[in-house]
């Protein structure tokens, strides 16, 4: 029985992989194949099917080399497929260290290459004085477009609490106040929640993209969304903002213990980028082709 628990995920995985590896759209299927496991065949004893899991059960680690076979061919396929893509470089619209971080690495695999716009230094901070998201977004891709004329990638995304009628929703990154930090703002959140019980503390994460070209017309949006649930304490020390606090019931861990390879296909902003970056693709393989 155990056997079938470990080896059924791996084949299933592997052969996935082999049968993909040749098409183009492996990456979005190799993707699926992760999100559309994770929480049923890749999980023994509430425990995810992961490269650390491998390495520590001696039945599964007789696939190590087997693995370690696809993911070089894996990597030879992105090599002579997609070096020869000539896109532009895409400035992101915030100046957020680790949100530039996570979606540079969302966009990697694509060969498109992201720069913060922190490296423009004379760009002016964009009022977000929008209404929602989307036009938070909006606003902030088209703002810096204009001013350095380049393809501009922006998101605004926030967290909504139920039990707060959906706060803090746009001012999620300033809950606390014009001086707020990570911490003052899960403070103040685990201060507002502090009578409601668990079991009413349902959230969401939203995450909104917009895409401008170098005129400041926005050319491209998305959308991608997440439940959870707030806890009464921080768990975990990775991700950003409110990550430490949001619980994922699936998986039972929050979005601080979960490692960037599992919250990349978890996330609102990464389910955002899995619908974004299929339409980015088709658009710059048209404005760019040959």
């Amino acid at each position: 029985m155990i056997l079938m628990v470990f080896y059924r995920p791996a084949f299933i995985f592997l052969s996935y992989i082999s049968e993909n590896l040749t098409s183009r759209s492996f990456r979005l299927s190799y993707l699926c194949i992760i999100s559309n496991q994770a929480s049923s065949n890749l999980r023994f004893q509430n425990k995810l099917f992961t490269p650390n899991l491998l390495k520590k059960t001696s039945v599964v680690s007789s696939f190590q080399p087997l693995i370690i076979f696809y993911m070089i061919r894996i990597q030879t396929y992105r090599k002579n497929n997609m070096n020869s893509k000539n896109y532009p470089q895409l400035v992101l619209g915030s100046r957020n260290r680790k949100k530039s971080q996570e979606i540079a690495e969302l966009l990697a695999p694509y060969d498109i290459q992201l720069v913060s716009v922190s490296e423009f230094p004379d760009v002016p901070e964009v009022v977000e004085d929008g209404n929602t998201f989307a036009e938070n977004a909006m606003k902030k891709a088209s703002e810096v477009s204009q001013q350095i004329h380049k393809w501009c990638l922006a998101e605004d995304s926030g967290l909504t609490v139920d039990a707060l009628s959906g706060a803090p929703g746009i001012y999620s990154a300033r809950f606390s106040g014009e001086d707020a930090t990570d911490e003052k703002n899960n403070a103040k959140l685990i201060q507002e929640l502090e009578a409601v019980p668990i079991a009413k503390r349902g959230a969401g994460y939203v995450c909104e993209i917009a895409l401008s070209d170098p005129s400041g017309e926005i050319r491209l949006q998305a959308k991608g969304t997440c439940r959870g649930q707030i806890t009464e304490a921080p768990r975990g020390e990775n991700g950003f903002g409110y990550d430490p606090y949001f619980l994922i019931p699936e998986y039972h861990r929050t979005f601080g213990e979960l490692s960037s390879a599992v919250k990349q296909q978890l996330s609102h902003r990464s389910r955002a980028f899995h619908r974004f970056i299929p339409q980015l693709v088709q658009l710059f393989e048209t404005e760019f082709k040959g």
